[in-house]
Parts: C-alpha cells; sequence; structure tokens
C-alpha cells in the first residue's frame, strides 16, 4: 500500500497509510482487551509502519499555513496577524473549499481550519482545530492520482480533532485529540485492486526535545532528538492501546532503518489490558519485540 506521507504530514497528525488489509487495521483484531498471540505480529507491525508518522509530526510544526498553498483562500477572523511566522494567526479561520492538482494529484478539501496562537512571539505555541463547513461535522479530504500507471489511486479522508502545541522549557509538546470517522484508500497499481477502509482515534501527548537547542517548529528538515510518547490509540477492529515510552526515543538524523523511524534508541509499550507488546531499540534497525516478556518474531 503506498503511503500517504505528505497529506499527513500536512495534517501534522498521527496516522498510519500502511495498513494491511482491507478490513481494517490489524487484519481484524480482537477488538478487545488485550493483545493475543495471534495479534501481536499486526499489532507491532502497525505501531512500526505508524511511528514513521509520529516521528515527522515534530519537524511539521503548526503548519496551519500549509492548506493555503492547496486551496486559493485567505485567513479570516478577529486577528489574521503571524508576528512569530510559525503559520499560526492570532485568532482566525481558514476556509476551504476547492479541487486542485498538486503534485499531480488532484486534491478536493472542504472544511476549517481555525488557528490560534496565544503567544505570537513564541513559534513553539499554537492550537489549530479542523472542522467540516461553519465549524461542525467532519473535515473532508480527498486524494485522486493522475498518475498514468495508477489511474485508479484515491482516497477519502473524513477528519475532526484538534492539535495545540507549546513549549515546556526546551522541550515542545504537542496535544492530539482528533478521529478519523472513515478512512478509505484504493488503489489499482500493477499490483491489482486494493481497498482499505478503517477508521479509529488517537487522544494523548507528544514530548520532543530537539538535539540543536535553536531548533524550532517552524523550521523545516528532520532534526535529531528525543520523543516522548504517553497516549491511547483506539482502532476499530483492534485492541485499545495505551503508547507509553518508559525509555525516551532517540531519534539520529543519520539513522536510515528499513522503515525510516531513525530510532537508535529508546522503549515503546503498548498496553491492553494485562499484556505489554514491547518494542526495544538497541541501534539504528536494531530492534526486539516482547509479548509479556516472550520474544516475538516479525516477518
Amino acid at each position: 500500500m503506498r503511503r500517504m506521507a505528505l497529506f499527513f504530514l500536512m495534517l501534522a497528525l498521527l496516522v498510519s497509510c500502511n495498513k494491511s488489509s482491507n478490513t481494517g487495521p490489524g487484519n481484524g483484531g480482537t477488538g478487545g482487551t488485550g493483545i493475543d498471540s495471534s495479534t501481536a505480529t499486526t499489532v507491532a507491525q502497525d505501531l512500526l509502519t505508524d511511528l514513521q508518522d509520529l516521528l515527522t509530526y515534530h519537524a511539521s510544526g503548526m503548519a496551519g499555513a500549509i492548506f493555503q498553498s492547496l486551496c486559493p483562500s485567505t485567513f479570516t477572523g478577529n486577528d489574521t496577524t503571524d508576528a512569530d511566522g510559525d503559520g499560526v494567526r492570532v485568532n482566525a479561520t481558514l476556509t476551504l473549499q476547492c479541487d486542485t492538482v498538486m503534485y499531480s494529484m488532484r486534491m478536493h478539501l472542504v472544511g476549517e481550519v481555525a488557528v490560534q496562537d496565544q503567544n505570537d512571539n513564541d513559534p513553539w505555541v499554537g492550537r489549530a482545530t479542523l472542522s467540516g463547513p461553519q465549524g461542525s461535522g467532519d473535515f473532508l479530504f480527498e486524494m485522486a492520482s493522475r498518475d498514468s500507471l495508477n489511474p485508479n489511486d484515491s482516497t477519502h479522508v473524513l477528519f475532526h480533532g484538534s492539535i495545540s502545541s507549546d513549549r515546556q522549557g526546551q522541550q515542545y509538546h504537542n496535544a492530539l485529540n482528533h478521529t478519523i470517522d472513515y478512512f478509505e484508500i484504493q488503489t489499482n497499481a500493477q499490483q491489482g485492486l486494493d481497498t482499505m477502509k478503517y477508521a479509529y482515534s488517537f487522544q494523548g501527548d507528544l514530548f520532543y526535545s530537539p538535539a540543536d537547542p535553536g531548533w524550532t517548529p517552524v523550521m523545516s528538515g528532520y532534526k535529531s532528538g528525543t520523543l516522548e510518547i504517553q497516549g491511547t490509540l483506539r482502532p476499530v477492529g483492534d485492541p485499545v492501546l495505551s503508547l507509553i515510552t518508559p525509555t525516551p526515543l532517540v531519534m539520529d538524523s543519520t539513522c536510515y532503518d528499513s522503515l525510516s523511524t531513525h530510532v537508535r534508541d529508546g522503549v515503546l509499550n503498548a498496553i491492553s489490558g494485562s499484556d505489554t507488546l514491547q518494542i526495544a531499540w538497541s541501534a539504528c534497525n536494531q530492534y526486539t519485540v516482547t509479548l509479556n516478556g516472550d520474544t516475538v518474531q516479525l516477518p
């Protein structure tokens, strides 16, 4: 399944587009409490895939203004100034309703992005809320390929939720609360037709500490640092997962692994009921996966 990383980088959200079935994430897991041995491998693979989106999040900043490059539109509201240049106006709304083409992709967006900047002198501070027209319902995003090799590629997303960012010393804190009500990807690449549908929600916090003390969220490009995660992931068809990093994830921009996660140290725990699925890194592209202390073999 071809990843839709561009869209999710723009939204600055935790989401993965690399699920492996047409019945929802995890090939239809337990749907209840706990992680059994039959689903542990799939859950671990999904977490490793999701992690790439999570790790690129910190480099995207509060990129509310990027939607303006997709739709010919303007911010309206009480105060549309942006003194710190982080793309978040002091108090404004960006209304989107357009069909356009970007990077050979047809994009259809309908909804609103409401932004507030509580400190317009600090690029580490801001809040964005995505919703349907007039602030209700779901934010619509549709993307269809114009690639002659993949003429039927398309994705359809209904989204609502919010994201806020603030500074805690030299640590960048992101609070996420969002729901994907409907997500469908259909591709007709050379491998044949593949359709995926699912929904999920995530609520939690990310804490990023850059290795470079001069880094700010408005800077582009991947940077080294540490990331702490605490939150709840509720995918349809899989166990509800509490995510936590008992040992912060150490990211290294020079580390290139098979999943491009850039992690070279740290521990991620996914807890459901009395079961703990753990991914522990010892070096770049070297990690072990265990379920309640027993090794889980990945393909």
